[in-house]
Formats: C-alpha cells, sequence, structure tokens
C-alpha cells in the first residue's frame, strides 16, 4: 500500500487533494512524509520550522498531520471492532 506514494508521480497538480486522501493510509502518509524529508535534507536545508508547510505536493507538516489522524482514525476503528466482533471467553 505504500507505493500509493507514487502518486506524486502522476499528478501534476502541486496542490491536489489526491495527496491528502492517499495520506489516510498510513503506510503511504508515512512514506509521502520521508520522501519530503529526504528532498529538504538532500537539498541542504532539511526538516526546519520555516519549512515546514512549503514546498510543492503535501507538506512535511501535513504529513504529520495526516499521521496523527491516522492514529486516531485507526484506533477508533479497533476499538469499534473489539466491541462489535463477538469473541470467546
Amino acid at each position: 500500500m505504500s507505493l500509493l506514494y507514487f502518486i506524486q508521480v502522476f499528478v501534476d497538480d502541486s496542490s491536489s487533494v489526491a495527496f491528502w486522501l492517499v495520506s489516510l493510509i498510513s503506510s503511504t502518509g508515512f512514506a509521502l512524509a520521508m520522501d519530503k524529508a529526504l528532498v529538504l535534507d538532500l537539498s541542504g536545508d532539511g526538516v526546519s520550522f520555516d519549512n515546514l508547510w512549503s514546498g510543492p505536493g503535501i507538506p512535511f507538516g501535513g504529513s504529520l498531520i495526516m499521521i496523527s489522524l491516522d492514529i486516531v482514525l485507526y484506533g477508533l476503528l479497533a476499538y469499534y471492532l473489539d466491541c462489535v466482533i463477538p469473541s470467546k471467553l
């Protein structure tokens, strides 16, 4: 599923909502964050508060927000499924 981060190769619009939607898959969101961190590091700037929300595609700060949202959503899903699916005791 993390290979979905290659969507940035096929989408020309850098402010596309597709990046935000595909970041709901946790492994893809993590891959997008690592790709952005690598690009910033190779440019010589690195990740800092100055460039946290800059650059094309999904910004690094946006990736952090999506990873946090993934944690909450998957936690709620796990809680729901734990309550709904019967278990043998």
